[in-house]
């Protein structure tokens, strides 16, 4: 009897246990969604929103809860990606996709959150700069939402790949999926797709004069935006919305939202707000010739842009400071703003160069394998039917009849598919297309500013290099003037002229190598060519057609040399019967050539 009383007393204390146990797993996935919708709410600042977004995820492992874990490190993702954090943020999310990836995507559902995750992926590489992985994120995220007819899906993606379109310089383009965007954001009624529609045409007809349609898709953004109480997105249309009066003319208007804008950023943590807020002001303050308060505001921004790590901001910070202090003629400090945003713009355009077409390629190849994997499970599928055919065929003609009717519906529907299977293909193949012919014209420009700047860069360190031999010519002149004039010892005067010669040596030395590194950036193969035709041309005689191929004169290639004109006339005269020219004027148009 006491045996048995002891182990009801241990069942009695099991079962309660589990009462307790139980009780606290529902409290812990009440404190789970609490803490999820917490970290969305924006009442609340970026840093309390963060903490709550911490404790979600850490009770959604503790409770083994990846999809629950997954949201979490959306929202906290979103919070980093609102304060500037990109790259930070794009860690928190490849992640989430991570963990998503490993739970399989078996119904509509979780299709959508595939479809989701790439968006926000492909805007995370938008913002760090990296389009073309960008618009693969963008392309697969558009495929997945036709697949399962999700609206909002494909009007985020349209929308998103009408960005990329527009950062490129395809205005038109761009204009025409934004416009495709709200289409279907209207068909499914969708407030916070409707409004990134318009607040995205508000930036795009920003480009265009007059800027009456910009101001159109403003005011219908501003009659949506309270219906969504964000105000992160509220701050943002401060933003873009001063920038609109700021192009108008409307400097106090312009102010005005800068202002409240920045206002708003302060109070949420917004920084990357904070920054173009503070640059607006900046240049409004400029425009004004108020140059303390613009530099008092660039330099907020300039802060700002070192925190967020975001480099093509700072590249904007950078050169309207250099343009400020040059306005006060402090010339050092604007050089010094001025070789940074350089330094950092070439450090962005290498990471273009590195860019491959092949990439771009690789998206169509993506698509094209799902599409193969798609077919391959309805030509199994098909395989199946047929075989139960056979089978049914055996229990009577007349079943017989309605299977082989069900199976001609069946072919009749996949042909179908296919024609729809193959029309998406061929419309993604154009898109892609299009994409990689926009990427090819941007290289050639990029590379034909290049040599631009480097051709001009190239005739300002000659004219600086004439300037600067005719200063030591002028130098050299009153010193020997000075020596013949003054009665010196023959050994000190000696000496001195010594000294002179040694100078003069030196400096066509110097300016002689530094003005080769320059010429050989812009024509590269000018001396392996011209050395291929003319290999037994002398040092000198190949600097004179370098000087000559710049179109400079007699005169100034003299100075360059610190020659007399004579002698330099004298050294063309050689060089053309040495490249068999006969008459002087063709000189330069045969160099030219190489």
């Amino acid at each position: 009897m006491k045996r048995f009383l002891f182990i009801l007393l241990i069942l009695c204390s099991i079962a309660g246990l589990a009462q307790v146990d139980s009780s606290n797993y529902k409290m812990n996935i009440e404190q789970l969604k609490r803490y999820t919708e917490l970290s969305q709410d924006e009442h609340f600042n970026l840093e309390e929103r963060k903490l709550f977004a911490h404790k979600a995820y850490q009770l959604s492992r503790d409770l083994n809860l990846p999809i629950p874990g997954v949201k979490a490190q959306i929202s906290y993702g979103y919070i980093l990606a609102q304060s500037g954090y990109y790259a930070k943020a794009f860690e928190v999310f490849l992640d989430a996709n991570a963990i998503s990836d490993s739970l399989g995507y078996h119904s509509t559902e979780d299709w959508r959150r595939k479809a989701y995750l790439l968006n926000v992926e492909g805007i995370l590489y938008k913002e760090l700069g990296i389009y073309n992985k960008s618009l693969k994120a963008y392309y697969q995220s558009l495929s997945i939402s036709d697949s399962v007819d999700w609206k909002v899906g494909q009007s985020t993606a349209l929308n998103n790949i009408s960005n990329l379109y527009f950062i490129q310089g395809n205005l038109d383009q761009a204009i025409q999926l934004q416009h495709k965007a709200l289409q279907i954001a209207q068909l499914a009624n969708d407030l916070g797709k409707k409004y990134d529609a318009y607040f995205n045409l508000m930036v795009m007809y920003a480009d265009l004069t007059p800027l009456d349609s910009a101001f159109l898709y403003a005011e219908k953004c501003k009659v949506i935006l309270p219906k969504l109480q964000s105000q992160y997105q509220n701050c943002f249309l401060y933003e873009e919305y001063a920038g609109l009066f700021y192009k108008s003319g409307d400097r106090e208007q312009a102010q005005y939202y800068y202002a409240k804008g920045l206002e708003i950023a302060v109070d949420h943590q917004f920084e990357e707000l904070q920054l173009k807020c503070n640059e607006g002001l900046g240049n409004i303050a400029k425009d004004r010739l108020s140059f303390d308060l613009a530099i008092s505001y660039l330099t907020k921004a300039l802060v700002l842009s070192d925190s967020i790590s975001v480099p093509k901001l700072k590249v904007e910070v950078l050169f309207e400071l250099a343009d400020l202090y040059e306005q006060e003629n402090k010339l050092n400090e604007a050089y010094f703003y001025l070789k940074e945003a350089h330094s950092i713009q070439d450090s962005i355009n290498e990471t273009w160069k590195s860019i491959q077409q092949s990439e771009v390629h690789q998206i169509y190849l993506l698509e094209w394998q799902e599409q193969e994997n798609r077919l391959l499970e309805n030509n199994l599928a098909l395989a199946q039917l047929k075989l139960n055919q056979r089978n049914l065929m055996l229990i009577g003609s007349v079943i017989s009849l309605i299977v082989l009717l069900w199976l001609l519906t069946i072919l009749y529907r996949k042909r179908g598919f296919e024609k729809k299977m193959s029309q998406q293909v061929n419309e993604q193949n154009q898109t892609i297309q299009e994409q990689q012919d926009l990427i090819h014209q941007q290289n050639e420009k990029q590379l034909k500013l290049e040599l631009n700047a480097k051709s001009r860069q190239l005739a300002t360190y000659s004219l600086s290099s004439i300037k600067h031999v005719q200063a030591t010519e002028e130098i050299i002149s009153r010193l020997s003037q000075l020596i013949y004039n003054q009665a010196l010892k023959a050994g000190t005067k000696k000496e001195l002229e010594q000294v002179i010669q040694q100078m003069k040596r030196d400096l066509m030395k110097s300016d002689w190598e530094e003005f080769k590194t320059y010429y050989q950036e812009v024509h590269p193969s000018f001396y392996e060519n011209l050395i291929a035709h003319h290999p037994d041309l002398s040092a000198n005689e190949e600097k004179l057609c370098a000087f000559i191929s710049l179109g400079l004169s007699t005169k100034d290639i003299a100075s360059l040399t610190f020659r007399q004109v004579r002698s330099v006339e004298s050294a063309r005269l050689r060089l053309r019967k040495k490249l068999n020219i006969e008459n002087a004027d063709h000189l330069f148009d045969y160099l030219k050539q190489f």
